[in-house]
């Protein structure tokens, strides 16, 4: 995909013990950068951060088509960078939709876990709020207030 998109995924496994993913992420591809919100979810608890990273397009010998590889960090002040502990290393298809990955958060490392794909209706919701609030930040006043709810977005479906 080209532009400006979003694209929303679930990380982990229900089954298992350790911590499972929610990440709302925008894909600026001519800057190759990932700016969105994780969500951890862990034996019942929750906790949100902001996170931002980069990408590429990569090849790999004997595989079927391009992949992406993504890496992603917690977008915090370095004092509670450094309390957070979390990066992400994600390997993803070239149309974005699926794949595998690795995260640390906290104490945890959790390796080779499914990357799914979460359904477009709650990314629209998330991804048009995330929008808003980005030009918010970036004009300083409340301008994405004036976004209609069905503005036109790019999503990964």
């Amino acid at each position: 995909m080209t532009g400006l998109f979003f694209v929303s995924y679930i990380l982990g496994d229900p089954a298992a013990i350790g911590p499972m993913l929610q990440l709302n992420l925008s894909v600026d591809s001519h800057n190759h950068s990932i700016r969105g919100h994780c969500l951890v979810m862990q034996q019942g608890t929750q906790s949100g951060l902001p996170v931002t990273g980069s990408f590429e397009a990569i090849s790999i010998p004997n595989a079927t088509g391009k992949l992406v590889a993504v890496e992603l960090e917690a977008d915090l002040p370095a004092a509670d960078a450094l309390k957070t502990e979390f990066n992400l290393h994600m390997l993803v298809t070239a149309d974005w939709k699926d794949g595998n990955a690795s995260f640390r958060f906290q104490h945890h490392v959790i390796p080779d876990v499914p990357v799914l794909l979460e359904p477009t209706r709650q990314l629209k919701q998330a991804a048009l709020g995330q929008l808003q609030e980005y030009l918010r930040c970036t004009y300083g006043r409340a301008f994405g207030a004036y976004l209609p709810a069905a503005f036109d977005l790019n999503f990964v479906e």
